[in-house]
């Protein structure tokens, strides 16, 4: 399933590079210079899950936000993995794009909830979001199984600029929360 998400990844930074070089009809392709390691702000690259929205109580339905930090930069393209314990919760296919919603300063291009215990999330905006310290990239929309603490684990596949340079030291954030 990661080898899905990544070719999927790796055909939107196609797609961006070639915006990037005037639709493709440049006969030089575009060359990124990475940011020296002085310019990265501290924590730019680190994404996290948010506190759940409302009350998660068995036999219910919650959310949680993924936020993320670009530093100075703007965040144009991402891949994320959120792996949770599919004994106490799913993902609730049925809103948003397959249980995934834009958050108000970000944007979703693909999901894949398909897998138990993983969900795989990637975004592409030419122009890039942000830049921020906290931007809302999106809200996950989950079913509670069963009472208990359980722990979201976000891991980070690739994050980029609108100029396909990395944003800041890629990193997930582990959280835990407990449903009801």
């Amino acid at each position: 399933m990661k080898q899905k998400g990544l070719i999927l990844f790796s055909v939107v930074i196609t797609v961006m590079l070639l915006f990037s070089c005037g639709g493709g009809t440049s006969s030089k392709p575009a060359k990124a210079t990475p940011l020296p390691a002085s310019e990265i702000e501290p924590g730019a690259g680190e994404m996290w899950l948010g506190d759940v929205d409302g009350t998660a109580t068995a036999g219910g339905t919650f959310t949680t936000k993924l936020y993320i930090n670009t530093g100075k930069q703007k965040i144009a393209a991402y891949g994320v993995y959120v792996y949770y314990d599919d004994t106490m919760m799913t993902i609730d296919t049925a809103i948003g794009n397959a249980g995934i919603s834009e958050g108000t300063d970000g944007f979703v291009a693909a999901v894949n909830p398909n897998e138990p215990g993983r969900v795989m999330i990637s975004g592409f905006d030419v122009y890039g979001k942000g830049p921020g310290k906290e931007l809302h990239l999106a809200t996950i929309n989950w079913k509670a199984k069963k009472a208990g603490k359980t722990d979201l684990r976000v891991e980070v596949d690739k994050l980029t600029d609108e100029t396909t340079i990395d944003v800041g030291n890629p990193i997930g954030k582990s959280t835990s929360i407990t449903i009801n």
